[in-house]
């Protein structure tokens, strides 16, 4: 209902950016409750919030840091036992994709460090890995920049990653274009032309 108070705040909110603002907050504050996940709205209300938040932050550029903290909250939770295995992966494929457009908008370095860190402690199994890299593949386009080198090339080192990306899982052909990506990654000072020479050694032969 265009005429509903829903709908007349989500204008609003496009409309003005400290309205705008204040629903990606309030997203970020209703999403971190410790109560949302366990809460029987959770499986539909998660994509409304998520695509909300995609939307406002392709409007307004600087909800995007705490934009990428919704879909790291996200990516978080855990499955409160309710939900299919199915289900909680489709949830959180609908997060990873925020943070593509996330990086399609321009926040690459900031996306991928958080990645990272993700993947570290992995809070990320090796399948939503897996969904996150393919994609990488299909958004990166050359000619690249040091700064991706830096940022993707860390993550692409990470071992949880290493071990995702060897799988047979991730395919032949997605492995021939990652070997294309790092070896055309560009390296200017001594520690990225290391970066790239271990990821050489990790992918490109």
């Amino acid at each position: 209902d265009a005429t509903s108070a829903g709908m007349k705040l989500c204008r609003l909110a496009l409309e003005c950016a400290p309205v705008g603002q204040g629903v990606v907050l309030w997203a970020l504050q209703v999403v971190k409750g410790p109560e949302f996940v366990s809460s029987a709205s959770y499986p539909t209300l998660t994509p409304s919030i998520l695509s909300l938040v995609r939307i406002l932050s392709k409007k307004h550029a600087f909800t995007r840091p705490d934009a990428t903290q919704v879909a790291l909250v996200f990516l978080g939770h855990s499955n409160p036992g309710e939900l299919s295995s199915q289900k909680m992966r489709s949830l959180k494929e609908q997060a990873l994709r925020l943070l593509m457009h996330l990086m399609v908008a321009g926040e690459v370095a900031l996306v991928l460090r958080h990645v990272e860190r993700l993947v570290v402690k992995k809070a990320l199994d090796s399948s939503l890995v897996r969904y996150f890299l393919e994609s990488m593949l299909n958004i990166f386009q050359p000619p690249y920049s040091t700064t991706l080198t830096r940022t993707f090339g860390s993550l692409l080192l990470v071992g949880p990653c290493v071990e995702a990306i060897r799988s047979k899982f991730f395919g032949d052909v997605n492995k021939a274009r990652l070997k294309s990506l790092v070896r055309a990654l560009p390296a200017q000072d001594g520690k990225e032309k290391k970066m790239v020479a271990s990821l050489i050694a990790t992918y490109g032969r």
